[in-house]
């Protein structure tokens, strides 16, 4: 099989992956509260990393290193995974996913900032498309409707990006699943300070409960996490593999109907159509 196949097929999986993810937080916020659920998911996934580690024989990273990955941690998971979680109560998954897909694009105006990376004058109209985009979906019931959910959402797309951005320093030491990993790691210690309430909800989890966050844990991290570094590996080209990050909307959008019953606003498309061709605009022209 060519290598430009095998990124696809990769990329495709850990997009199908994370689609998954809009629906199981949906589905587990029935069940626990957003720190209940951020805390039991990344336990149990660092326990499947920990195996991983084992088993990829992955390096371990320098002492010096630490404080940086501690940093990460807090920015790309244990704080992210807060805000994704609240603003998951109020959202629904079409929303809260064409709201994250603007994270590339947040990324890259922070580039601009603190990596004086220069954005042509087509990015910048995408970049305006998007946050009109973004703006529909705020103000569309009115500026006395406004949702919360909107603004932790929001939120978590600018910590991904800040992410992503601190990333660049990283990976020039360490693989990408090495940082994925030890951040990964960092985040789920840090997030312990709401070990203590939330070990006394894990003893009312019942089968559904307890296969939601294994879903959310297992598949929606640990897996997707690995074919995503597989797929960059053998990608040619990086926008080969990222472009697929823009089904994403649309396949949380569908779940979310299907298996959530979730009502398709005019605002989620109008506002989604917005975002999304500010996004793909963005992707072509930079």
């Amino acid at each position: 099989m060519e290598k430009s196949t095998k990124a696809k097929i990769y990329a495709g999986i850990t997009i199908l992956l994370w689609a998954t993810v809009f629906i199981f937080t949906k589905a587990g916020l029935r069940y626990y509260d957003a720190e209940t659920l951020a805390v039991i998911r990344y336990i149990l996934a660092s326990a499947g990393l920990i195996v991983l580690i084992f088993i990829k024989k992955i390096k371990k990273p320098d002492l010096k290193d630490i404080p940086l990955f501690l940093i990460l941690g807090f920015l790309g998971f244990a704080f992210y995974i807060i805000t994704f979680n609240r603003g998951m109560v109020t959202l629904n998954s079409s929303t809260s996913s064409v709201i994250l897909a603007c994270s590339p694009i947040i990324a890259s105006v922070l580039s601009g900032i603190f990596l004086k990376e220069k954005v042509s004058i087509f990015g910048w109209m995408s970049i305006i498309t998007s946050f009109l985009g973004i703006t529909v979906l705020t103000l569309w019931e009115g500026v006395f409707k406004f949702n919360t959910g909107i603004c932790w959402i929001l939120l978590s797309a600018v910590l991904v990006a800040t992410y992503n951005v601190s990333l660049r320093k990283v990976t020039e030491k360490y693989t990408g699943m090495e940082v994925a990993v030890y951040s990964m790691l960092a985040g789920t210690l840090l997030l312990i300070i709401y070990l203590p309430a939330s070990i006394l909800k894990i003893g009312s989890m019942n089968s559904v409960s307890f296969f939601v966050v294994i879903w959310l844990a297992i598949p929606g991290t640990v897996i997707a996490y690995i074919f995503w570094s597989m797929a960059l590996e053998v990608a040619d080209t990086t926008g080969e593999v990222t472009n697929f990050m823009f089904i994403t909307p649309f396949l949380a959008t569908i779940m979310g109907i299907i298996f959530l019953g979730e009502k398709l606003t005019v605002a989620t498309v109008t506002g989604g159509i917005l975002i999304l061709s500010g996004v793909i605009g963005y992707s072509k022209y930079k």
